[in-house]
């Protein structure tokens, strides 16, 4: 099994069980608050409660096995370890807390172990059902396209466990034998969307492998390296196990799934406070482009986005609403190379046209 993205996932699992327990703690302090007539003791402060229940509770969690995936997982099962692993935190708390003779509320402790363990479960119903939706299969299932010798491919995918097939989305394969191999890859890799390339090295030529590892690194896809590449690389390979054989892990990035989670978000909140921020102008600049030239205020195109997957891109319209039709008689006066076209003085960018874009204005709307 692919070791690092399951690490990442109990990592993740771990850290939102413990704020669940950290919940629960909350909510015990509060419910027992609100009987002070049954004449209990007074309680200390609820702060002190928070991070024994929040970092032992995943720990014992995972002495259950609780985090394991399974291939066939049980409702029942699942149960079992959540009240058996609220159970040890609980027991575990109690007996700690007598050991160093502090007095804690031990009814806070108890009814806190019975609401994390049904926090807990709801997590996981909902987890199991994201998991098994198709936004998961979307979204969390790694879309794998295998490039090898066919009897060689065939030979590895036979060997994947039920839990390493659930990780993927199998999409297509190739044969480097192919004559149009490195036409054709491309292709896959846009038509499938594809994020992961499964490359088995068995009886392939140097330059097979280096097509395919250029091609992946410009789309910034991930690649599997089945046993067998001996070259030296500027990014980072790692020794993982799929189908019971080793492999290296080649990333065309650095990051960590959890830097670029952290990244995203920044990205969502910094995008929203500007486009907050910035609404006033956009409306300035919109109803300028209204006004000095006949047309929509938008302008959309179609541009290829991560993994190569279309997406429609927005911007305050700065040329006539001719602009595409005008494309091809200007097509001899192009001062760039390839699939762009850009022109210093381009006579189709209006006169409002060349301040927004002077001062990137036209942009704004990519928020």
């Amino acid at each position: 099994m692919l070791t690092r993205p399951q690490h990442t996932r109990i990592r993740f699992l771990q850290l939102a069980d413990g704020l669940l327990f950290a919940l629960a703690v909350a909510l015990a302090y509060a419910l027992r608050a609100f009987f002070p007539w049954l004449g209990l003791p007074e309680l200390e402060g609820f702060d002190d409660y928070l991070w024994l229940m929040a970092l032992c509770g995943p720990l014992l969690l995972a002495q259950q096995d609780f985090y394991q995936p399974v291939s066939r997982p049980s409702r029942g099962a699942a149960i079992f370890r959540i009240i058996q692993g609220c159970l040890w935190t609980v027991v575990a708390l109690i007996i700690f807390l007598f050991i160093v003779r502090v007095q804690f509320a031990r009814s806070v402790i108890i009814l806190g172990g019975f609401l994390a363990s049904l926090l807990i479960y709801a997590r996981h119903e909902l987890t199991r059902s994201f998991s098994a939706g198709r936004m998961a299969e979307a979204e969390l299932r790694r879309r794998l396209l295998w490039i090898g010798r066919p009897e060689s491919v065939q030979h590895l995918q036979a060997g994947l466990t039920p839990i390493e097939q659930a990780q993927f989305v199998h999409v297509a394969a190739l044969n480097p034998a192919l004559p149009d191999f490195a036409a054709e890859l491309p292709r896959q890799l846009h038509a499938h969307a594809v994020n992961v390339v499964l490359l088995d090295l068995k009886d392939l030529a140097d330059s097979d492998v280096a097509a395919v590892i250029e091609a992946c690194e410009r789309e910034g896809i991930e690649i599997i390296l089945h046993p067998g590449l001996s070259v030296a690389s500027p990014f980072l390979l790692n020794v993982d196990l799929l189908g019971g054989a080793a492999v290296l892990h080649y990333r065309a990035h650095r990051a960590d799934p959890g830097e670029l989670l952290i990244k995203q978000c920044l990205d969502y909140i910094s995008a929203a406070g500007l486009l907050v921020a910035l609404f006033p102008l956009f409306l300035l600049t919109a109803l300028m482009v209204r006004l000095t030239s006949p047309g929509p205020v938008l302008y959309r195109q179609e541009r290829a986005g991560l993994n190569g997957r279309p997406f429609t891109m927005l911007k305050f319209r700065s040329m006539g609403v001719d602009a595409d039709a005008r494309k091809p008689e200007l097509a001899a006066r192009n001062e760039m190379e390839g699939p762009v076209f850009k022109l210093t003085a381009d006579p189709r960018v209006t006169r409002l046209g060349r301040v927004l874009r002077r001062h990137s204005l036209d942009e704004l709307l990519q928020l």
